[in-house]
């Protein structure tokens, strides 16, 4: 398959920006180039699924196809997010951290972390940052840097080169086996093969789902309006309907990314709908029937159970029942024990037979066979149980009267 330049800017616009557009021109003019295209048959990347994925992982990789080397400039808040599992997990570590990106990358990948030192083959001081994330998809660590070098012919400091970096990610991505795993539209597979995790998922799928667009009619998405990667007045107007039924997804704009697909899988899911994050006609149609609950008045908030009772609660009426059962039950446990203590003797009759096991734990231990006396176990059994249906009539309660505050589930 010809990969084209008007399709790599359909799937990655130019930036705007002079630095990052000098990238974005020479990986673009590497991947069209006849050179590029040799590479492209020699790995076997001309059906579309293929050509999707590696795309959309490469789009990913480098932020748009504007990026060559990792950009190790962190915030401290954003160093814990992002390097908690090389173990920084303090914010006073952070911060030291923050705005070095020498040090970040030698605490990370270099000697400052031995055991990814030594996965990543970064033996000396400086590998760590010599050797950080570097080209189209990234590759990370001595070892990954001269075995790219090795295998295209090229000086190790010439690894970042456009074509040696598009050489060097197909030496990757046939080692990783990536072509069967997309093959099989294994979007996981491809990502955790390629990626070691799935950092930037939803930034993956983004770009798989215009790839699709560009490259490929199979999309996984027959019944779908629209679905991640689509732009227009029909995302447009699913956002309007998704931010009026409360389900925030940043700016309303028509393009139809990661905060989109989210919050259409969160009505979903509140809705009975599945959960896959594209727009399908019924989606559309609960979202168009949705009816936003009444805004909470002064009146509304300070409701009471009580209120709601006297206005002829059936929920909370049944709850109030439900407390004096467990109340009941929590006070008949509590009088046995008061008898049990006085000395009283007005439940030994009801238990006379059954307390015969008493006198063979007594031979064993007078306090054992103290707490094994029925008496005991069932005046426990008896207040337990009463707690537990009093603080379930109490949920049930305090649901009711949280939902009438919020007018939310009404007529339910």
């Amino acid at each position: 398959m010809e990969i084209r330049k008007e399709d790599l800017a359909r799937l990655c616009p130019r930036p705007s920006r002079p630095a990052a557009a000098k990238i974005w021109d020479d990986y673009v003019e590497a991947m069209t180039s006849p050179a590029g295209q040799a590479l492209f048959d020699k790995y076997d990347i001309s059906p579309p699924l293929r050509v999707c994925h590696m795309m959309a992982t490469w789009a990913c990789e480098t932020g748009g196809f504007s990026l060559i080397w990792e950009d190790m400039n962190y915030s401290a808040t954003r160093i814990l997010q992002v390097f908690r599992d090389k173990g920084i997990v303090t914010m006073a570590e952070a911060q030291r951290l923050a705005g070095n990106p020498y040090a970040l990358a030698e605490r990370c990948y270099g000697l400052g972390c031995p055991p990814m030192a030594k996965m990543l083959g970064n033996k000396y001081p400086g590998d760590g940052y010599k050797f950080r994330g570097c080209g189209i998809t990234q590759l990370t660590g001595r070892y990954s840097h001269e075995k790219a070098a090795t295998i295209i012919g090229c000086k190790l400091e010439d690894v970042a080169l456009p074509l040696n970096s598009i050489h060097g990610a197909l030496i990757e991505w046939e080692e990783k086996k990536a072509n069967r795993l997309a093959d099989k539209d294994d979007a996981r597979a491809v990502r955790r093969a390629i990626n070691g995790g799935y950092n930037g998922w939803e930034n993956f799928l983004f770009y798989l789902g215009k790839a699709k667009k560009i490259w490929t009619s199979v999309q996984g998405r027959s019944d779908a309006i629209a679905a991640i990667g689509d732009e227009g007045s029909q995302v447009k107007e699913a956002q309007e309907l998704l931010t009026a039924a409360g389900y925030p997804l940043g700016a309303v704009d028509g393009i139809y990314g990661p905060l989109t697909q989210r919050a259409v899988a969160a009505f979903q899911v509140s809705h009975g709908l599945p959960g896959d994050g594209r727009i399908t006609d019924k989606t559309l149609e609960a979202l168009k029937a949705f009816k936003p609950a009444p805004a909470v008045t002064t009146a509304r908030a300070d409701l009471t159970a009580k209120d709601l009772k006297d206005n002829g609660s059936e929920t909370v009426k049944a709850a109030s029942n439900v407390k004096k059962a467990g109340a009941v039950t929590g006070g008949v446990g509590i009088a046995s024990f008061v008898d049990f203590v006085a000395g009283v003797g007005a439940v030994d009759s009801a238990l006379d037979q059954v307390e015969k096991v008493q006198s063979v734990a007594g031979r064993t231990n007078k306090l054992v066979a103290t707490l094994m006396s029925p008496r005991v176990i069932i005046t426990a059994l008896l207040i337990a149980a009463g707690i537990a249906i009093w603080k379930w009539g109490h949920k049930i309660e305090w649901r009711r009267l949280a939902d009438a505050k919020s007018g939310a589930n009404l007529g339910r």
